[in-house]
């Protein structure tokens, strides 16, 4: 990420037609409101460097090295930014239902691309929301590994 202002749309409109509107008009993030501090500083914390001089490990997959996978790979590194917006999305919205539907998927996508602390993270946050607890500090959590993902040594997620 360059060090460009990120702009995040917070909005009590949290249909995700607003959302997916916000986004195509060029805004980084969504969120809705109302927002709890813990959600809020999850969204801040997306757009901060993951560790002190602004560098970050990058999480590769099990499977980075395999070419056949690598298309594959690469698209589902590349809709992760999607699916944690969805989350947040659905955290803002307490549709905690969602929430756990949401990570579930991820869950099992993870592991088939090769993804195990992804995979882990999504587990929890999906038990979180089913116990409808800790779910902004577990989605906190799972954004920072998938912003560390890549198909490659060279790729971004977001």
């Amino acid at each position: 990420m360059s060090d460009l202002a990120r702009i995040v749309a917070l909005s009590a409109h949290v249909l995700a037609a607003e959302r997916d509107r916000c986004l195509e008009v060029g805004c980084d993030a969504f969120a809705g409101k109302p927002i709890t501090r813990d959600a809020l500083l999850a969204t801040a914390k997306r757009f901060l460097p993951a560790t002190a001089g602004g560098k970050t490990d990058p999480l590769l997959s099990a499977l980075a090295a395999d070419p056949e996978i690598a298309p594959a790979l690469e698209a589902f590194v590349y809709r992760l930014p999607a699916r944690i917006i969805a989350m947040e999305a659905a955290v803002s919205g307490r549709n905690l239902d969602a929430v756990a539907d949401l990570a579930h998927q991820l869950k099992g996508a993870a592991k088939s691309y090769g993804f195990a602390s992804i995979t882990d993270a999504a587990a929890a946050l999906e038990g979180a929301a089913q116990r409808q607890e800790d779910v902004d500090r577990r989605l906190a959590e799972l954004a920072s590994l998938c912003r560390r993902a890549r198909a490659t040594d060279g790729e971004t997620a977001f």
